[in-house]
């Protein structure tokens, strides 16, 4: 899987809370509501919004991807640490996932982690934009790591589309280690997100990865999301593959809380 999660309804959230505050200053006055959970998980696509100032956001969950050459892969906890740093900008910081993989043996053991920044950049010609700089850190083991720091460099956006519906979406950069040299991969994706009223949202995305001509991943994501309280919110997803490198297909759920 392509490593990024976001909740799609970045526009839809903040105009939301926008439009609550500005109802109604004066109860805004006597209670203040937190602000709006935005989690960058489950989609590939990262939010174009940083954790407020102050407050620490786990985001955690799992995944189990099939492929009919007989490979299978569980990675979990996938857990990323965010935390408000100052106006508009977060640390972000992923601990290393164990990962247990099957194909003719059994393997199991952990992955790289993650270090991390997002910085918003606020409206650009209409949309909002991040850029998430980010560099992996070599505590994989042999063969689930790649051995080195690999940097990565995101660039977000996300605009409303009238009503329930939101449209969002990234472009990356990774530089990857191999046995001999770097690769370069980039990864673009495409997400439709939809209130479903009360405390459900869903989304509908396309996800790539390309590494120069060796590799073309495509693939078609979907899932649902429930707010459990202000500070906290529940995942489902799935997909499937579009081309013949991608797997067959992925399953996942996780959760998220902030403090």
């Amino acid at each position: 899987m392509i490593p990024a999660s976001s909740n799609p309804f970045t526009p839809a959230a903040g105009v939301i809370a926008a439009s609550v505050l500005f109802a109604c200053p004066c109860a805004a006055q006597v209670k203040q509501e937190p602000p709006p959970l935005i989690s960058d998980r489950p989609d590939f696509t990262e939010s174009s919004n940083a954790v407020p100032r102050g407050l620490l956001q786990i985001e955690s969950g799992f995944t189990f991807t099939n492929d009919s050459s007989g490979f299978r892969l569980f990675n979990a906890p996938e857990t990323l640490l965010r935390w408000g740093a100052g106006h508009r900008s977060e640390w972000r910081l992923g601990l290393p996932d164990v990962l247990a993989q099957r194909r003719v043996g059994r393997r199991t053991g952990f992955g790289d982690g993650y270090l991390g920044f997002k910085r918003e950049l606020g409206h650009v010609k209409g949309l909002e934009a991040a850029i998430v700089p980010g560099v992996s850190l070599p505590t994989g083991s042999a063969g689930f790591g790649t051995g080195g720091l690999d940097p990565e460099i995101l660039l977000t956006w996300a605009a409303p589309l009238g009503g329930p519906w939101a449209i969002s979406g990234q472009f990356g950069a990774a530089w990857f280690r191999n046995e001999t040299e770097r690769s370069l991969n980039w990864s673009p994706t495409v997400s439709v997100g939809r209130s479903l009223g009360g405390r459900w949202n869903t989304f509908v995305e396309y996800a790539g990865s390309f590494t120069g001509g060796d590799s073309e991943v495509h693939l078609l994501h979907h899932g649902y999301l429930y707010s459990l309280t202000p500070n906290s919110q529940l995942d489902i997803h799935g997909g499937f593959g579009l081309s013949r490198d991608a797997p067959d297909f992925f399953i996942g759920a996780g959760i998220v809380v902030r403090f």
